[in-house]
């Protein structure tokens, strides 16, 4: 039996994101709400409430989805993908979780948390 190995969240990465608070500009207010929801969902991630953080993964994910371009935009997008690969592969959604760590990896292809993660399960 294989043993099972834990994925990292790659916390360094979110906290290295640049988004930066552009409260005039419309594209930095959908960025800053997509920077809080992520933190909301990790926070509900730490306290086991799987559903609730994947929910609002997908959240973020579906809010950044075009804008992907923007400055800081891209990191976050692939670490919420990673994120959510982690809660997939946990749950046993093998194949749903490779689908979002490539994801991760074409938005934003520095992401080595990621691409270890992708190792990982592939």
């Amino acid at each position: 039996m294989a043993t099972k190995k834990n994925l990292g969240t790659g916390l360094d990465l979110l906290l290295s994101a640049n988004a930066p608070n552009r409260l005039g500009n419309p594209e930095g207010t959908e960025i800053n709400r997509a920077q809080s929801l992520f933190e909301q969902a990790i926070t509900q991630e730490e306290e086991g409430q799987m559903f609730e953080a994947y929910y609002l993964y997908r959240r973020v994910i579906d809010s950044l989805e075009l804008a992907q371009s923007l400055s800081g935009a891209a990191k976050l997008y692939s670490q919420a993908c990673n994120n959510l690969a982690i809660i997939l592969h946990e749950g046993g959604e093998i194949q749903s979780a490779i689908t979002y760590l490539e994801k991760a990896l074409r938005s934003y292809p520095d992401n080595s948390i990621a691409r270890e993660n992708l190792l990982a399960i592939c």
